[in-house]
């Protein structure tokens, strides 16, 4: 049961930044071409979400991300480095 659980929080996480980030998806559908039957396939952008973004950030970053900070994060600019350093890896890895 636990490893369900685990394999289903995984799942979620993935989903949730998929949204956060933006993602394509693949959609095969069947149309009349000249006449015909045939398999269309069309590729459907899906921009980033800032709910899911906020969402995300606000809890894989709390210190930098929390509604009322108690004082200003000490490594801000670490962690901005940080978020930078892995967007470009995402924009890389997407090019791929």
């Amino acid at each position: 049961m636990r490893s369900g659980r685990v394999a289903a929080d995984a799942r979620v996480a993935r989903g949730l930044y998929a949204r956060a980030v933006g993602y394509d998806r693949t959609v095969e559908r069947m149309a009349i071409v000249a006449g015909e039957l045939k398999r269309v396939t069309s590729t459907i952008h899906y921009s980033a979400n800032v709910q899911a973004c906020i969402f995300w950030l606000r809890n894989r970053r709390r210190r930098t991300w929390r509604d009322t900070p108690s004082e200003p994060p000490s490594s801000s600019v670490d962690d901005l480095a940080l978020l930078e350093a892995a967007g470009e890896s995402v924009r890389h890895h997407d090019g791929d």
